[in-house]
């Protein structure tokens, strides 16, 4: 598509030839030589790229020249490497990264016992500070109690009426298929209920974040 483009009279298209390289505003060399050593390894399946900086460099080329498997790949290698969580939260919301690895960081911060630091703060913004820190006055409002954070936070939701007219909620304690929120029971031929397979009861506090940040947990 590129060489289709019509150039001026007399001139070259860029890329053409050596003389006349394709300018690739924006990246450099080292970027590049990341992603092709990436694509084309010397020796398959093993890459060059070790460090949080050289698999970030490939995600975001991969990501803005959608290729799917090299985005793949890279999101695998930085998920499996050391990160803080911060960091991970910024990464995911730039590239699009979801699932347990995200919901994951955002539990971290919630569930750890220093606050989060005023360089944190700045680097996540304002809006998601502080539903860190409702989730975490949430979660120490409850040590004490026999229900989760995500029951308490249910209940406080669904009070109705002025304070001494307000009925005492009963929260049910449905269990979650992960991914897909509470199980649909049905019966078999027997008459007893099947909840099927693959069911897992998630943890309050990441079902809580993931329902705050509204991520899915898949």
């Amino acid at each position: 598509m590129l060489f289709t483009i019509p150039q001026p009279a007399g001139k070259a298209a860029e890329g053409s030839a050596d003389e006349n390289p394709l300018h690739l505003l924006g990246l450099s060399c080292v970027d590049i030589e990341r992603f092709l050593g990436t694509l084309y390894p010397s020796v398959y399946g093993t890459y060059k790229a070790h460090t949080i900086d050289e698999w970030t460099s490939i995600l975001n080329l991969s990501t803005m020249w959608d290729f799917s498997d090299v985005r793949k790949l890279a999101i695998r290698k930085l998920q499996a490497l050391s990160m803080d969580p911060v960091d991970k939260i910024i990464l995911s919301r730039k590239y699009r990264i979801h699932g347990e690895w995200t919901i994951g960081a955002y539990t971290t911060l919630c569930e750890r016992r220093e606050p989060l630091t005023i360089p944190e703060a700045s680097r996540l913004g304002l809006e998601t500070a502080i539903r860190i820190a409702q989730i975490r006055e949430q979660i120490r409002s409850c040590s004490t109690r026999t229900r989760g954070p995500y029951q308490l936070l249910s209940a406080s939701a669904i009070r109705r009426g002025p304070p001494d007219k307000r009925p005492s909620p009963r929260i049910s304690r449905p269990r979650w298929e992960f991914g897909k929120g509470p199980a649909e029971h049905t019966s078999n031929r027997s008459g007893t209920p099947n909840t099927g397979k693959a069911l897992t009861n998630v943890p309050g506090t990441t079902r809580l974040v993931a329902d705050v940040f509204g991520l899915k947990l898949t």
